[in-house]
């Protein structure tokens, strides 16, 4: 419960944080937008922001085995599969131009920086003998996906009138994930990884004023949270791994700058 209560702080006060400064960020930079020369003007109207939630999947395994010689012998595992009971989503992006097609349509270069918190009810038991035993483990991820998309509509041609959006993507996210395991009995566990994670992603939205998208992203491949190895093999050793599978997120976007689209020369 403390770990729980711990993450769910830090995530709130990172959120916090990160809508204030971008809040302060973004009414700075309306009052200064009309001194800004065209490819600014540009980049600013294709920022986005999303919010929504992530889905994720942990294995958990824990294995103890004794060495014979030091008492009677032992070999004890575990194995759990659980999805994860809370999750959010919160990021920051924009995309560039690489080559356009038409007016309504171009290639883009993608970049963005995500946070993601996931959380997860492992054991939750009452024993008679032993009493109720719970199992909780809770990551957040730090994530840069940077890939190539094909745009329609508004976002390539940044006018109004073209009010239908759509988006297919893919590319490479560098990831952080920090996770930590713990128990009743007050047993912990953290750990701290890195992977390059491939992803997929798709979105569709409609211009009503302020641009605003649905977009779901797959992260292909699995990332190990935690692997643990502690004791040697004469007293005998515990070892604890967690992995995270392969993912999605669902989010609300929104161009918080597309009210200016159509305000100069776009092209």
């Amino acid at each position: 419960m403390r770990l729980k209560t711990l993450w769910l702080t830090l995530l709130l006060i990172f959120a916090a944080e990160a809508s204030h400064a971008q809040g302060r960020y973004y009414a700075s930079t309306y009052r200064h937008f009309d001194e800004y020369g065209s490819q600014r003007k540009k980049w600013l109207k294709r920022q986005y922001i999303s919010l929504g939630m992530a889905f994720m999947n942990m294995e958990y395994s824990a294995k103890y085995k004794e060495h014979p010689y030091s008492g009677p012998y032992t070999d004890t595992a575990i194995y759990l599969t659980k999805a994860s009971s809370s999750s959010y989503a919160f990021g920051v992006g924009s995309f560039a131009n690489l080559a356009r097609m038409n007016k309504k349509q171009m290639l883009a270069f993608d970049w963005s920086f995500g946070v993601h918190f996931y959380s997860w009810k492992l054991v939750d038991r009452d024993d008679p003998v032993t009493g109720k035993y719970t199992l909780k483990a809770a990551t957040m991820m730090f994530e840069m996906p940077m890939g190539l998309s094909y745009r329609s509509g508004g976002e390539a041609s940044l006018d109004p009138k073209d009010k239908m959006l759509l988006t297919v993507g893919a590319g490479f996210a560098p990831t952080v994930a920090v996770t930590g395991v713990l128990s009743s009995d007050l047993e912990s566990a953290a750990g701290l990884q890195f992977k390059m994670r491939p992803y997929i992603t798709a979105d569709a939205g409609y211009f009503f004023g302020v641009a605003m998208k649905a977009k779901i992203t797959y992260y292909l491949t699995p990332l190990e949270l935690m692997n643990k190895l502690d004791g040697d093999i004469h007293n005998g050793q515990s070892s604890l791994t967690v992995t995270g599978t392969s993912n999605f997120v669902v989010s609300l976007v929104i161009l918080p700058f597309s009210f200016k689209w159509g305000d100069d020369d776009n092209y």
